[in-house]
């Protein structure tokens, strides 16, 4: 015959559990056996499982390409550099010192249009103004103001061009028979040239309707022709 009474817990079992330790529960086991179990195990795992997915995330992140660079202990400076700013003249070649054979003796236009010969010929030279005009080893013949001095050919007999020279000081430094080099432009003679260069400059002018406004910075001077 089967036993219906329900069984009676010891009251014994509880007298095990310290009444202010809330880590530790005792129960009783099927067997009647007693059990302890530690309330810390009892505690949710959840924080702790988050916790460990955040901890890789941080490093899958750190190690994916295009991530900012850890810092380091290291500072790096950059040092600028210095620019190294060359200066060259761009006229320097026309004082160079070469035989009187490699130079023209004369005021270039493009082509290699020789200015002496044209006016010689009597050509008509009003076209051309406004064109670039190159002397190179040119005679100065007179000096015919503040700002302008009459240079010819060193190498042949012509008729002189009228050299203007915007800057006083560099006109009043050139004297007759020096050789000069310089760039310029060839330009139209004004009707007010008497005025702006003066009486004799004007007169040597007129025939040709022209003269030469030469850039005071390429201005040289050349050695005496051997």
């Amino acid at each position: 015959m089967v036993s219906t009474r329900t069984p009676v817990r010891s009251p014994s079992l509880r007298e095990h559990v310290p009444a202010d330790d809330d880590r530790t529960v005792v129960v009783p086991g099927a067997d009647g056996a007693v059990v302890r179990v530690d309330g810390a195990a009892r505690r949710p795992i959840w924080p702790w499982v988050a916790g460990s997915a955040l901890a890789l995330l941080v490093v899958a992140a750190a190690a994916l390409p295009g991530a900012p660079p850890r810092p380091t202990a290291v500072v790096e400076r950059s040092v600028p550099e210095t620019p190294v700013t060359i200066v060259r003249d761009p006229w320097s070649w026309l004082t160079r010192p070469v035989p009187s054979s490699a130079r023209s003796l004369s005021i270039t236009l493009p082509g290699g249009t020789d200015l002496f010969e044209l006016i010689a010929l009597g050509s008509s030279v009003e076209h051309l103004t406004g064109v670039g005009a190159i002397a190179d080893g040119v005679r100065v013949g007179q000096v015919l103001g503040d700002h302008a001095v009459a240079v010819e050919p060193s190498g042949a007999i012509g008729p002189p061009v009228v050299l203007f020279v915007t800057d006083p000081l560099v006109a009043g430094s050139l004297m007759p028979g020096q050789l000069l080099t310089f760039e310029g432009t060839l330009a139209p003679a004004p009707p007010d040239f008497s005025a702006m260069a003066g009486p004799e400059a004007a007169a040597i002018a007129g025939p040709s309707g022209v003269y030469v406004s030469a850039v005071p910075a390429t201005i040289g001077l050349v050695p005496p022709l051997a």
